[in-house]
């Protein structure tokens, strides 16, 4: 299973957050991750499992028949695991539901 090599380090969530604003990811899913057009990314509710090798693929290869697109030709794989890092130090949900 592919795990986040940046999960809590204050560091990469940073950068996390900027190349979440300067890749435009905010347009969809709100400044703080709070959705819009996109899902919510800071709570409970998702459509899809949200593990860190789920939210990888979704973000790599984005998510057929959605507005999700590809960021594959964008984004670095450690791009990817940073902005990862970011979503989830958003997280306000119940922390017995963490999957990841």
């Amino acid at each position: 299973m592919l795990k986040n090599p940046y999960t809590g380090n204050p560091k990469a969530i940073e950068e996390g957050h900027q190349l979440f604003l300067d890749t435009g990811c905010y347009a969809c899913h709100g400044h703080h991750g709070e959705g819009g057009t996109g899902p919510n990314l800071t709570g409970d509710r998702w459509i899809y499992k949200p593990t860190d090798p789920t939210l990888f693929r979704t973000i790599t290869h984005g998510r057929e028949g959605t507005n999700m697109a590809s960021w594959k030709d964008v984004l670095t794989p450690d791009q990817t695991w940073k902005i990862i890092a970011f979503i989830r130090s958003l997280y306000k949900g119940d922390p017995a539901k963490i999957v990841w």
